[in-house]
């Protein structure tokens, strides 16, 4: 342990805080939700905390089943350890899941943990549009199992993805996940999957971690179950009715980001230790898009290279997750930033961190007056997905973009500030970062196979806009980051400054039954947000590579590279 255990104040155990200029807000807004009893109403699963108007409360009284996990997965783990026994029985040795947001996220984070435990099988998540990345998805496709997951059963990218792999495949090859009396459920019992499992549907999706759509990824790589569920029942014990709000580590975690957030400190920096780094996606979803709404929102920020604590601005707040204290905890307090810290040491303690997260998010919607448990926004994007692909369909085309900027195997589309004003793509990339001020952060948003090659050429544009530490950066791949940190970008702060990067994909990849392939579905989503987040006044660029993924990555970073030396970036 190497930052002294006297530098944080302890909260609950394995929670340490510091929390600086938040201190005064933070500790005022706890007094406030001790004497109105938050802890015990959200128990109580009283929506008021949310909201007065009858509507709201209604659609919130029917997303508080997270509160009773894991209880409401117990009647059917002995179902799930026989699904695990037959399809290693029958020799199968992957599981491939195919779900978007909160039905997959899960998967991936024990998946990344846990690592490939002996005798387990592989689980490997398959949450894209993205041609490249279905092909690559092929491969053991006859020793696989495909696990549908979907709570609304009928999210367009798991129905695009279940058909192309259906074809040819038994359907006992197919499992389902989903809330009762959905489209899925229905095709799933009327094609004979081998097992259909019916979720709670007071269960929102980005809080259904503890619930099946975790369990059963997790009992197919072979966690311990029942150490898993206990991790979970520990910190939900910690977080119950009884805890005042000062001691409840979920209380005090969501009332630390709701105030943090209302002090424009939003960007909420994620210190995970490296085996357990995945934690910080799921982390993202479940806080960027519960929040991001009415014109508020705290954005994670994970997966950023470390600065110097004195590099970084006064829009930050920082939770390190892991099983040790480490020194960059107290360089960050002498710089007087705000830190909390978070003790998880094991795979299966992460059930305790789901539990913590989703209860802490909750708290901070009620700090900030928002609904935690709607997506808005995300709604839109679809529609307007679906209006793209409903043109595709009567034209054979997606509606038309006009070109801004064209070198270099790269094509620049840009909002209204920068139409028609710039020649060459770099231009409107230099112009487009040229606008950020203090408190934004930059956003890529990438439509292009998730591969190692493309991840570090993707770290190092990241780099390069985030001008070493002083901007807050993202990364998110599209489709994926439209069921997460899209929420927020359309329904929080404007402080957003988006890089979209796409790409062309010369082979057909045809999805069966439907008119329009992988390729279509994918420009049409990434189109159909920009044209999102410029209704909304955000700043967004769009950078088409016509010459190949490596080759215009190389264009962009070079282009980023060579400005930041002359300081015009």
């Amino acid at each position: 342990m190497h930052t002294p255990p006297d530098r944080l104040s302890e909260i609950a155990t394995g929670c340490f805080s510091a929390l600086g200029p938040c201190d005064f807000p933070v500790t005022r807004r706890l007094e406030t939700a001790e004497r109105e009893r938050w802890n015990i109403r959200l128990w109580d699963r009283d929506p008021t905390i949310w909201s007065h108007d009858p509507g709201m409360m209604a659609k919130i009284a029917n997303r508080l089943g997270w509160l009773a996990a894991p209880d409401c997965v117990r009647d059917q783990i002995d179902a799930v350890r026989a699904l695990v026994a037959s399809a290693k029985a029958d020799g199968l040795t992957t599981v491939r899941l195919l779900g978007m947001g909160g039905s997959s996220l899960c998967a991936e984070v024990l998946r990344r943990s846990a690592g490939l435990r002996p005798g387990a099988l592989d689980v490997q998540v398959l949450d894209t549009t993205i041609p490249a990345a279905v092909r690559a998805a092929e491969r053991d496709r006859e020793r696989s199992l495909f696990l549908v997951a979907s709570k609304s059963g009928s999210t367009i990218e798991v129905d695009a993805l279940y058909r192309h792999f259906r074809a040819g495949l038994p359907a006992d090859r197919f499992v389902a996940i989903t809330d009762p009396g959905t489209p899925l459920e229905t095709l799933a019992r009327a094609e004979g999957f081998r097992a259909v499992f019916n979720n709670p549907a007071d269960i929102g999706g980005r809080f259904s971690a503890l619930s099946l759509f975790g369990i059963v990824p997790a009992a197919f790589l072979g966690l311990d179950l029942d150490a898993f569920l206990a991790a979970a029942e520990s910190m939900r014990a910690l977080c119950g009715p009884d805890a005042t709000c000062d001691q409840n580590p979920g209380v005090y975690l969501g009332t630390f980001l709701g105030e943090a957030e209302r002090a424009r400190r939003d960007k909420l920096t994620l210190l995970i230790d490296p085996s357990l780094s995945a934690l910080g996606t799921w982390i993202e979803q479940l806080v960027a898009e519960s929040t991001g709404k009415a014109g508020m929102g705290v954005l994670p920020i994970t997966g950023e290279a470390p600065a110097p604590a004195e590099l970084y601005e006064d829009d930050r707040i920082f939770v390190h997750i892991g099983p040790d204290l480490p020194a960059v905890l107290g360089e960050l307090i002498d710089a007087g930033q705000p830190v909390m810290s978070l003790r998880c040491t094991t795979p299966e303690d992460l059930a305790g961190q789901f539990f913590l997260w989703s209860m802490a998010t909750a708290i901070a919607g009620a700090v900030l007056q928002v609904n935690p448990f709607d997506e808005p926004n995300v709604t839109e994007a679809k529609n307007l997905t679906r209006e793209r692909l409903a043109h595709y369909s009567a034209h054979q085309r997606l509606p038309e973009d006009v070109s801004r900027a064209a070198d270099d195997g790269v094509v620049a589309y840009a909002d209204k500030d920068l139409h028609g004003k710039f020649r060459h793509p770099d231009e409107v990339l230099s112009a487009h970062v040229g606008r950020v001020v203090p408190g934004d952060y930059v956003s890529i948003l990438a439509y292009l196979p998730q591969t190692e090659a493309v991840d570090e050429a993707l770290a190092r544009l990241r780099a390069g806009l985030g001008r070493g530490g002083h901007i807050a950066t993202t990364i998110g791949y599209g489709p994926r980051y439209l069921h997460s940190t899209g929420q927020l970008h359309k329904g929080g702060p404007a402080t957003g400054v988006f890089v979209i990067i796409t790409a062309d994909d010369p082979v057909p990849l045809p999805i069966p039954g439907l008119d329009y392939d992988f390729a279509t579905l994918a420009l049409a989503q990434a189109t159909g947000d920009f044209e999102a987040l410029t209704r909304h006044g955000r700043r967004v660029v769009r950078l088409h590579l016509t010459s190949g993924v490596s080759a215009g990555l190389e264009s962009l970073n070079r282009w980023v590279e060579s400005r930041s030396a002359n300081d015009d970036v």
